[in-house]
């Protein structure tokens, strides 16, 4: 199966979360990031590659339950992943003569110090989401059945009210 986004760059930018200027080439590394580790350690392989699937054959707009969790849970769970995930890449830039900070002559760049509080700040929106999202899922767990079969999940199989919240940072 090719890589398949749950959330567009259109999307990003949309919700004014994202400068129409940030370039699609920063966004879907962290895009893949945000979908590959954190939205799979909350959701579950099998469910994400159920999603990720319905979504490539175009089948996700007849199966509704997994459009609501598309629509309504997932993508903005990824929005906040994202925005905060992409705060130290598009602020910093490795180069062959090292890390360097990006600048314009007229813009003034954060430090570091600001830039990590950004991240922690869009993580904290991200955190909401994720709980959001979860908290979903146990109590639809009948509509999603590759949510409890995850082979990832062994805290999950061993105490369903377990809740598994991933570490966005």
């Amino acid at each position: 199966m090719t890589q398949v986004y749950l959330i567009s760059e259109q999307t990003l930018k949309a919700e004014g979360l994202i400068n129409d200027n940030v370039g699609i080439e920063f966004l879907i590394p962290v895009i893949e990031l945000s979908q590959n580790i954190h939205l799979q350690e909350l959701i579950g392989t099998k469910l994400l590659n159920r999603i990720c699937s319905l979504v490539e054959t175009g089948d996700i707009e007849t199966e509704t339950a997994y459009k609501t969790l598309l629509d309504a849970y997932i993508t903005p769970y990824l929005e906040w992943t994202v925005v905060s995930l992409i705060q130290l890449p598009i602020s910093f830039k490795m180069r062959n003569m090292g890390v360097v900070q990006t600048n314009d002559e007229h813009l003034f760049n954060t430090s570091l110090k600001d830039t990590q509080v950004l991240e922690q700040y869009y993580a904290n929106k991200a955190t909401f989401y994720a709980l959001r999202l979860s908290k979903y899922l146990k109590a639809n767990t009948q509509l999603y059945p590759e949510y409890c079969q995850c082979d990832d999940c062994s805290d999950f199989k061993a105490n369903p009210n377990t809740f598994r919240l991933p570490t966005v940072l």
